[in-house]
């Protein structure tokens, strides 16, 4: 995960460009293929 996220909830959202694009346990961001996701951790291919 980025040095700049921190857990502070059980929960997680990820916004791009401007809407709900994901959401749920943190988990969620270790396993999705979400294209915005994806640029915002640096797997980007």
């Amino acid at each position: 995960m980025p040095e700049n996220t921190q857990l502070i909830a059980d929960l997680v959202l990820f916004v791009d460009e401007g809407r709900i694009a994901l959401q749920g346990k943190p988990d969620i961001l270790q396993n999705s293929e979400h294209p915005g996701l994806l640029r915002y951790l640096g797997r980007a291919g």
